[in-house]
């Protein structure tokens, strides 16, 4: 009885483990990760390493702050 119980106890620490651990997300140096938390906007996070928690909170994108060049011709008057 005492070797099932030990094993349902270290199998529902791993799935919490597991889930915990979910939140860890890694954002280059050039991005920045909008959070939502319970659907409401709790801020700009990043660049390094977060943590989003999980099941409450998510990051929908990933946003660039790298430049973009774009090519464009000039307007003649």
């Amino acid at each position: 009885m005492s070797v099932a119980l030990d094993v349902i106890i270290a199998f529902i620490a791993f799935i919490v483990a597991v889930i915990l651990l979910s939140g860890i997300k890694v954002v280059n140096e050039w991005e920045r990760l909008p959070v939502l938390i319970l659907g409401r906007f709790a801020g700009l996070k990043g660049p390094g390493i977060i943590y989003v928690p999980p099941i409450i909170g998510k990051a929908p994108m990933r946003i660039s702050t790298r430049l973009q060049a774009i090519a464009f011709r000039p307007s003649s008057p």
